[in-house]
């Protein structure tokens, strides 16, 4: 009823059938750790793109701030060089009512 164990046979059967599932892990291993480096690089693109994102956002920032600090400063060295003129104007004429100051 039962065979005799024949070591010639089942022996190196078994050794295949271990290694096809040692195959099978180191495999299965190396597919997560490659699919974990590729999940890594993509989260470090992200963080690299939203820190692009908020440089350049800070950089329009300041840009419009200087845009808006040099507007004032033009607007301040124009009304500096208005009053200039009046007081040469009126220097000049020295008589008051002499100058007509209209504002537009």
């Amino acid at each position: 009823m039962t065979q005799p164990i024949n070591p010639n046979t089942n022996i190196p059967m078994s050794l295949r059938v271990e290694k096809i599932q040692q195959m099978k892990q180191v495999q299965a291993g190396q597919e997560m750790h490659f699919a974990n480096q590729e999940m890594e690089i993509e989260e470090e693109l992200k963080k690299q793109r939203i820190n692009e994102n908020e440089e350049t956002a800070e950089s329009r920032i300041r840009d419009k701030d200087q845009e808006k600090q040099g507007s004032q400063d033009k607007e301040a060295k124009e009304e500096d060089d208005h009053k200039k003129k009046e007081k040469q104007l009126k220097k000049k004429n020295g008589d008051k009512g002499s100058i007509i100051d209209v504002k537009v």
